[in-house]
């Protein structure tokens, strides 16, 4: 099937089922999340990161670890790549270099058996979070979210009076990232161990966004 022009080649996937790649645009509207599939970072990307982690001063919460990364963890995002800047690029209908920048991160999920919380992906809702694990597959049982479909589209209202929530359990391999869109709900698992990079992206800055109470706190750092 022929891929719609300006997407990125590589592995795209609605919860562990591959999807046709011209379907990324649809699917990343309606859904509010997209996994795309390029190749995995380097092993010296992968130290660069760790290396930042292990020698930084670390925020803590009940839930993450976390501290502040700089260029290793663009390059471990391979946000320079023309796929990962097309996704951006067409959601926010303006350049990669016009696009404002938000952390990154770089995050350990914890054990936290009251962790349980409804948080949105990003303080902002016209924006989006991307997200890639380092060394092992990102899952519910290790830490990663679960994503609630369509709740991009719903305020916070809506989302708390709406019946049968559709929650997908997302496996993100290291050889992938994980695009969400900001207003998307995600449920916090109660389970740890996977680390990740975090970066955020929006047209506008985050300003008084900041302080959103359902923002995940590494995404203020």
């Amino acid at each position: 099937m022929a891929m719609e022009s300006g997407y990125p080649e590589g592995n795209l996937s609605m919860g562990t089922q591959l999807i046709p790649q011209d379907f990324a645009r649809h699917i990343m509207q309606q859904l509010g999340y997209l996994c795309v599939g390029d190749e995995a970072p380097s092993p010296e990307n992968i130290s660069e990161v760790e290396k930042v982690y292990e020698e930084s001063q670390r925020c803590s919460t009940p839930m993450f670890d976390y501290c502040k990364g700089g260029d290793e963890c663009k390059a471990f995002l391979m946000s320079d790549r023309q796929w990962f800047r097309n996704i951006l690029e067409q959601r926010f209908g303006i350049a990669f270099k016009h696009i404002i920048k938000q952390g990154p991160a770089i995050i350990d999920f914890k054990d936290n058996e009251e962790a349980e919380h409804m948080m949105r992906a990003h303080p902002s809702r016209d924006a989006i979070s991307v997200f890639r694990p380092l060394k092992k597959p990102a899952k519910w049982d290790n830490g990663l979210f679960k994503l609630y479909t369509l709740s991009h589209h719903q305020t916070d209202q809506e989302f708390e009076k709406s019946e049968g929530k559709d929650a997908h359990e997302v496996v993100v391999d290291p050889e992938q990232c994980l695009f969400v869109e900001g207003g998307l709900y995600v449920r916090l698992s109660p389970k740890g161990s996977t680390r990740m990079v975090w970066q955020g992206f929006s047209v506008h800055p985050m300003l008084e966004d900041i302080e959103n109470p359902k923002g995940l706190p590494f995404m203020k750092i």
